[in-house]
């Protein structure tokens, strides 16, 4: 499941938080979330309630990752700013690449009731 960009990325946002370690598969992956991020689902299900800010695809959250490490990044030295704009740029043509290659998702249906 992780490939080495995807393994990149965790390292980074552990580092971020103090972690010391990176998870390798889903499951570590789901343990280390709810370890470094208690709060994080709650978080995001109060916002969707209550800001009616749903998250569609994953791909929204690494845009607004990108938009959170740029406007963090006038705190780094400018070399650092440098490598910072030169990864964000990687991240999000990577993002769009995705998004491109995606055809639109099916409407949703519900089931008929029994």
């Amino acid at each position: 499941f992780f490939q080495c960009h995807t393994t990149k990325v965790v390292e980074i946002i552990g580092t971020c938080l103090g972690a010391d370690n990176t998870p390798r598969d889903m499951d570590q992956y789901k343990n280390w979330l709810n370890f470094w991020l208690p709060s994080g689902a709650s978080k995001s299900r109060i916002r969707a309630c209550f800001d009616n800010k749903i998250i569609r695809s994953p791909a929204e959250i690494m845009i607004h990752v990108c938009a959170l490490m740029v406007f963090w990044g006038g705190l780094y030295t400018p070399e650092l700013q440098d490598q910072l704009a030169v990864g964000v740029k990687f991240i999000l043509s990577c993002v769009h690449r995705v998004l491109a290659q995606q055809t639109r998702p099916a409407p949703l249906r519900l089931l008929q009731p029994l």
